[in-house]
């Protein structure tokens, strides 16, 4: 039978980071010991290398400046736990916010709350030609599936 097995939840959000200076790690060790689950984490990404030789509007993904990462990966077991842990990774996210100069990853994407706006700092100059991209392909906006981007309202209602 074996021992029992233990549901985890997750919540993963990032935020790129432009300065990695003595106040952001700081700001890191204090987020890291003030984590509400043991089984969280704060992975730091080095970016940079191939990733940012790519012109940004060579493809969807337009922020290709930042040289870091910076995800509050939230994982806890038990359901009475989720509003502190959602909340912890929201908080360290919010505080990477003073060392960048927008931009994140979508995988990486909490919920997905403020949609729209998460979704504009992710593709940053490249969102417009996605929204233009997609109400011309998919108008009916048949591929929607996680972070979606939308088709413009006039083509979705037409």
């Amino acid at each position: 039978a074996g021992p029992p097995r233990v549901s985890t939840y997750t919540s993963w959000k990032s935020a790129n980071v432009h300065e990695f200076n003595d106040a952001c790690i700081d700001t890191i060790l204090a987020s890291a010991a003030d984590r509400p689950s043991h089984m969280s984490d704060i992975p730091i990404w080095h970016l940079g290398g191939a990733l940012s030789r790519v012109a940004p509007e060579a493809t969807a993904y337009g922020r290709r400046d930042a040289p870091y990462l910076v995800t509050a990966e939230a994982t806890w077991t038990e359901p009475s736990h989720n509003d502190a842990n959602i909340e912890w990774a929201r908080r360290l996210v919010a505080s990477m916010k003073q060392f960048s100069r927008g931009g994140l990853y979508l995988n990486f994407a909490g919920f997905g709350e403020e949609k729209e706006a998460m979704l504009r700092d992710a593709y940053s100059q490249n969102y417009d030609r996605l929204v233009e991209l997609k109400t011309r392909y998919d108008p009916g906006n048949v591929f929607r599936m996680n972070l979606n981007i939308p088709p413009a309202a006039s083509a979705a209602s037409a």
